[in-house]
């Protein structure tokens, strides 16, 4: 591990100044291009997006049950074995992948045209998860592809470095966690999750250090606070909703990576390379930690081509049309058992008195709120919407919300199309245990604040 972390000063590299070229530039791109506010506020990355999606209108709907039903018909040509398409990106495909994607074209062809049952069809099930998925599409597809500048040039070994030292003692994870928990507040949790298996991928994770990233770090997009707070009816608390869900979310892996299910994962990298631990990985290396960093990192540069750049778009586009087929279907079922069932009320009903205990006001009417962010993190402030409830209340549902982390029309998901090692029932217990521990926090909170 230690040829990754740092590198051998010895070791010659094929064109310094070249390397230092790469790294500053399209690290610096990378960097500007998703966290630096410079057009009306909004970074780059987020003003893209708006833009895009501005200039689609109404057509990308229609674009993005295009590219549903194309990923279905690959798909099943695959599955023929007589044809090969994208092999290395949808031959591992399972059967859930498939049913999901069936489900996805479907659901997306009969809202579009307006054909067949209202509880699919429905502004409020449907229509809502078709919105979504066009969302989710265009911001994984621009921001996956500009991860890449992030992911493969330096940066991640520059940070990871100097960060390290930091991250193992608290969350027993390499520095290069506090570059994917950025990447998630700049754009989404997807975005998040295919930065954290590129690092997976690239034996700079191992199998427990990537499932706790994706499963602790992949924190709610800062835009997207915005969408909630508005949702929720309390605009005017997002600051305080975002300040809030940053130190809870930031708090909860201290205990979190402690215990099963992730404690119980094995500390080794895909190839099934045991974690060799800290006090190996520098052994004998007098540098700086800063110089460890900067040699790390145009080493990194100097091995990379250009031609990740070109692989990176493809990836990026594959991996977004997957996930935005994945919220067309799961989105759509959980809306519409949300809209027209009362499934999520009884669910909902014996943690009424639990919500009580906190002194959190309107109990038993956002009570059906707390359970279901695992379908979608905007049912919460959906469900509480135009409800008669305390601010305070509103609040709470809110902050637990982004703070959940697990939900299945885009985080999970995305964790389950990768390569991390987190199955669905895992994810789901890891949701329970997250939702178990962030409830005293957010009522804490939620009484120093009102």
């Amino acid at each position: 591990m230690s040829s990754q972390l740092g590198v051998n000063p010895n070791k010659p590299t094929g064109n310094e100044n070249s390397a230092i070229l790469k790294f500053l530039i399209l690290s610096v791109f990378g960097i500007v291009f998703f966290f630096v506010p410079l057009i009306n506020g909004d970074t780059p990355l987020m003003y893209s997006i708006s833009t895009l999606k501005k200039a689609m209108g109404k057509a990308l709907p229609a674009f993005t049950v295009f590219v549903s039903v194309g990923l279905l018909i690959v798909s099943l040509l695959n599955s023929t074995k007589k044809v090969s398409i994208l092999p290395q990106y949808l031959g591992k495909d399972g059967l859930t992948s498939k049913i999901l994607y069936v489900l996805g074209a479907a659901f997306g062809l009969m809202v579009y045209f307006n054909v067949g049952p209202q509880y699919i069809i429905h502004p409020d099930s449907g229509g809502l998860a078709l919105i979504l998925a066009g969302s989710i599409l265009l911001t994984v597809l621009l921001a996956g592809f500009v991860v890449t500048f992030i992911a493969n040039f330096g940066l991640l070994q520059f940070v990871g470095t100097l960060i390290e030292p930091l991250m193992r003692p608290v969350y027993k994870l390499p520095g290069y966690a506090a570059v994917d928990a950025a990447t998630s507040i700049a754009c989404s949790a997807a975005v998040d999750v295919f930065l954290a298996n590129k690092i997976y991928l690239n034996k700079l994770y191992t199998k427990r250090d990537v499932a706790v990233v994706a499963s602790n770090f992949t924190i709610c997009s800062l835009g997207f606070f915005v969408v909630l707070c508005d949702i929720a009816g309390i605009p005017e608390m997002y600051g305080r909703v975002a300040l809030t869900s940053f130190i809870i979310a930031f708090l909860m892996p201290i205990i979190t990576i402690r215990i099963p299910p992730l404690s119980s994962i094995p500390n080794e990298y895909v190839d099934g390379t045991p974690w060799v631990g800290d006090q190996d990985e520098h052994a004998g290396d007098r540098r700086s930690v800063l110089k460890r960093a900067w040699d790390s990192a145009i080493e990194t540069a100097d091995t990379a081509s250009l031609r990740i750049i070109a692989d990176g778009l493809v990836e990026a586009l594959v991996f977004s049309v997957k996930v935005s087929a994945y919220v067309l279907s799961i989105a759509t079922l959980a809306l519409a058992v949300s809209t027209f069932t009362q499934v999520f009320q009884w669910i909902g009903a014996p943690i009424a008195p639990v919500l009580s205990l906190f002194g959190i006001p309107n109990a038993a009417e956002i009570a059906p709120s707390v359970l279901v962010g695992v379908a979608e993190i905007a049912l919460p402030a959906l469900l509480i919407a135009g409800q008669d409830v305390a601010p305070a209340a509103s609040f709470f549902i809110v902050v637990l919300s982004t703070v959940q982390v697990i939900f299945f029309t885009e985080s999970a998901n995305a964790i389950m199309e990768s390569d991390i090692p987190l199955g669905f029932w895992q994810l789901i217990v890891i949701f329970l245990v997250r939702t178990v521990i962030a409830i005293p926090m957010v009522a804490l909170a939620m009484h120093l604040l009102f």
